[in-house]
């Protein structure tokens, strides 16, 4: 599945949907400084960047999608995140946020990969949506 690229324009398109993943990667973070992603439980995954892209995001809007205003994340260690949400440091400034609903499924894949989760999120995650859809 292709990911979705998200726009001022176009995220009342895809949004609200029920994420059950989240990244996000301070400005300065190690891989796309910006980033942030988000996997629905269909499996969707969304893209945008919030200060390197071509678009201009507004925290208000940021945060119709994702409470990133309850956020906390930490300079070297996971932070805080919102209710009904865990938080995952990755390393270099990347945080990844797991919904409540698949944390326990989360939790037991990724048992042998710590030091991987940046890599290997995505691929945890869709292998629970698989699952789920059956």
């Amino acid at each position: 599945m292709n990911t979705i690229e998200l726009t001022p324009d176009n995220y009342k398109d895809h949004f609200p949907t029920e994420l059950i993943a989240c990244t996000y990667a301070y400005s300065g973070a190690m891989g796309e400084g910006g980033r942030i992603q988000f996997m629905d439980k269909k499996g969707k995954l969304y893209h945008l960047n919030y200060c390197y892209g071509p678009h201009e995001w507004d925290d208000d809007i940021l945060n119709e999608i994702f409470p990133f205003d309850k956020c906390t994340p930490g300079i070297i260690d996971s932070g805080g995140a919102p209710e009904y949400w865990n938080t995952y440091y990755m390393g270099a400034g990347n945080f990844l946020y797991i919904h409540d609903s698949i944390l326990e499924a989360f939790e037991k894949r990724k048992q042998n990969i710590d030091c991987l989760l940046y890599r290997d999120w995505e691929t945890i995650v869709k292998s629970i949506v698989e699952v789920t859809k059956r």
